[in-house]
């Protein structure tokens, strides 16, 4: 069963799926960038050629933060 309401305009249907599709890619590559930066949101930003804030925000609307914030913890019990 889908979890979002049904609509009777195809064309409605087929850019919120394109909206989905682009939102889903977007994490990705947040994601990817968070891992190799490990959580850090400076590095990860000049990356993805965002500016800091912007990442801090998708980060929020994402549900990321608090993996972040995991990750540069992680990163700095290793380098101790």
């Amino acid at each position: 069963m889908s979890t979002q309401p049904p609509t009777t305009l195809p064309r409605f249907r087929a850019r919120l799926d394109g909206y989905e599709e682009k939102r889903e890619i977007r994490r990705q590559e947040l994601v990817d960038a968070l891992l190799a930066a490990d959580g850090n949101v400076t590095v990860t930003a000049a990356a993805l050629a965002l500016s800091r804030q912007r990442v801090t925000v998708l980060m929020k609307e994402l549900g990321l933060a608090e993996s972040a914030r995991q990750m540069r913890r992680a990163a700095k019990q290793r380098s101790r």
